[in-house]
């Protein structure tokens, strides 16, 4: 057993490592990673630790009774803190066999040099623990057991190429380890597309289409209590008329017309009236011919979770900022967003 120093990215990094046989051959093996040779210099406990390894030597040479103590709070304060919370992530990363599917596809007739696996799984943690660029996440790596060395900048961004190219395999592999490992029976996908544009020419088609009036007494009183909380923030705004923007008819401002040849606001009446008609009514217009009226209400209600996902992906995911320029590359950082998407779905579920 001995102490080996080695140079990786650019920095030297300490290990303590062993000998051993195998097959007739003597190989070594890293029994531990001290972490990079510069910051171990300027750790005080660290030197602590030499300093009572030393000793430990020494006395237990001239005498083997004698004990090694910590005398204050010095021998042990002021360490370089290590991330180990990680390795939660890291279970469910197995438990997915996300790691197999990895290494599976960089040695299908690729030359992927670096362990992909442990590079994708380096920017997914950042992901979750503190979103950041690829260049910090790669200066922050020493901040995680495990990952001192052997991953360079490089590394990150080829990776990020690495996973575009298995996108649409990955995306399929997750769909069917989540079906499995959940028991998961999908009757129906649904999408949201409200943030998507496609520019296309439509020729006029004829669609037939099922409309669906559905009433709730519960609706009803919300809907009631909703109305009349604008009606009450009307009043206010007639009082107060500097806050009154006519261009908008949004909010309380729906239930504000203006005096005939003036330029004063009044109470809509009429609106009023006209709303509360359709109190607890809602209408449902779909497409499908194949499905009672129970079946299209239960699919539109499930449609919360497909928003609430989204919700999280645009406000708790934040895929924003891209930092990056290739179209690629950009994909690949969108595949780290889904990863990051998909472990937190996971936890609710746990």
């Amino acid at each position: 057993m001995f102490v080996k120093i080695t140079n990786a990215g650019g920095y030297q990094y300490v290990r303590l490592v062993e000998n051993y046989r195998e097959n007739g051959k003597v190989k070594q093996r890293v029994l531990f990673n001290f972490g990079r040779l510069d910051l171990l210099k300027n750790d005080a406990a660290f030197r602590n630790i030499v300093k009572k390894l030393s000793d430990i030597v020494e006395r237990t040479t001239t005498d083997n009774t004698e004990a090694v103590t910590i005398e204050s709070e010095e021998d042990v304060s002021d360490a370089v803190i290590k991330n180990w919370g990680y390795i939660v992530f890291r279970k469910l990363w197995e438990e997915l066999e996300i790691d197999k599917f990895l290494k599976e596809r960089a040695t299908r007739g690729r030359k992927i040099k670096f362990d992909a696996d442990k590079v994708s799984f380096l920017m997914t943690i950042q992901r979750l623990i503190e979103s950041m660029s690829k260049l910090r996440t790669y200066h922050e790596k020493n901040r995680y057991f495990g990952f001192e060395e052997d991953i360079d900048l490089n590394q990150l961004y080829r990776c990020l190429d690495f996973l575009d190219s298995i996108k649409e395999d990955l995306e399929t592999y997750l769909y069917q380890r989540n079906r499995d490992l959940f028991k998961m029976v999908v009757d129906i996908v649904s999408y949201d597309v409200t943030t998507i544009y496609l520019r296309v020419r439509v020729k006029s088609l004829n669609i037939e289409e099922n409309l669906i009036i559905t009433y709730s007494s519960k609706r009803a009183r919300k809907d009631k209590e909703d109305r009349e909380r604008l009606v009450s923030k009307a009043k206010e705004l007639l009082e107060n008329k500097g806050r009154i923007t006519a261009l908008e008819k949004k909010g309380a401002r729906r239930y504000l017309k203006k005096k005939s040849k003036t330029e004063e606001y009044e109470l809509d009446e009429e609106a009023i009236k006209k709303d509360e008609k359709f109190d607890g009514y809602y209408a449902i217009q779909t497409s499908k011919k194949d499905m009672d009226v129970g079946e299209v209400l239960g699919a539109y209600h499930d449609l919360w979770k497909i928003e609430q996902s989204f919700r999280i992906m645009k406000s708790c995911l934040e895929v924003r900022s891209i930092y990056h320029f290739t179209e690629s590359r950009i994909k690949g950082h969108f595949v780290i967003c889904f990863w990051h998407f998909c472990y937190r779905g996971h936890w609710d579920i746990f």
